[in-house]
């Protein structure tokens, strides 16, 4: 189908702001979150306008800011990821060969206790 018989989308408007972000590197996720489009609609706007996925070339946070945010400030892998604009995987990938100890997650990676939270 050309571009020409191609119904238009909701997103078209925001496009070629959509195609430099993604262009200049950032993520899927990060994108979603500053233009308000979910991630399928964003890949779906890439192709319609011919621009290519690369999956292998993007960029990793850089090591010791990761492990700055773990270890010491206590993020979360989601909360890093949120941050970075990457995903948990990627932290975790980021995380793993320098032998850092990841804690369990949920509530209680962050030193929450039971016996902090009172009985109601």
């Amino acid at each position: 189908m050309s571009a020409e018989d191609r119904r238009p989308s909701r997103w078209d408007g925001v496009a070629p702001e959509v195609i430099t972000d993604y262009r200049a590197g950032a993520s899927l996720a990060s994108i979603s979150r500053e233009h308000g489009i979910p991630k399928g609609s964003i890949v779906a706007l890439l192709a319609r306008h011919g621009v290519e996925r690369d999956r292998r070339n993007r960029p990793k946070p850089s090591a010791d800011v990761v492990v700055q945010m773990y270890v010491k400030e206590r993020l979360s892998m989601r909360e890093i990821a949120a941050d970075l604009g990457t995903s948990a995987n990627v932290v975790r990938e980021v995380l793993d060969p320098r032998g850092v100890e990841v804690r369990p997650s949920g509530r209680h990676s962050k030193g929450w206790s039971l016996d902090e939270a009172g009985d109601e």
